[in-house]
């Protein structure tokens, strides 16, 4: 950077028309540190949310292993189990069908999605994150 701005200030007698360059290249930058701070502020309280959602989801479940209610007790369990048993026949259905080769890229979408909800997010939940260990 430092170059760039002894070449120009050689190339440009007027010492005016270098600080206006300088000025120039030293806003961009500081412009782009803002940016930067500012886009990794927002992801560090994404992540924060994510967090705490799970830690919610935690509590919730503490609250509902105090009922009476079996199925309220076990409701997590049997949802975490459909979702598996759905993530298995969407990755065994293509086996049984045959489907157009122009939907392959939907396809391949779907059960990307499926799979990081099933995965990630179930595993996330029984076994926590980094954070959290």
């Amino acid at each position: 950077m430092n170059r760039i701005l002894n070449i120009l200030k050689g190339i440009f007698s007027d010492p005016e028309i270098y600080d206006r360059l300088f000025e120039l290249f030293k806003g961009d930058k500081a412009k782009q540190r803002e940016f930067e701070l500012k886009v990794q502020t927002l992801i560090a309280e994404r992540f924060k949310q994510e967090i705490d959602d799970l830690q919610d989801a935690r509590k919730m479940q503490i609250e509902a292993l105090k009922q009476n209610d079996r199925f309220s007790k076990r409701f997590l369990y049997y949802m975490t189990a459909f979702l598996i048993f759905c993530t298995i026949g969407v990755s065994l259905f293509p086996f049984f069908m045959e489907f157009p080769t122009e939907n392959t890229s939907e396809i391949q979408r779907a059960t990307d999605f499926l799979y990081t909800v099933t995965g990630a997010r179930v595993i996330a939940y029984f076994f926590g994150t980094k954070l959290n260990t």
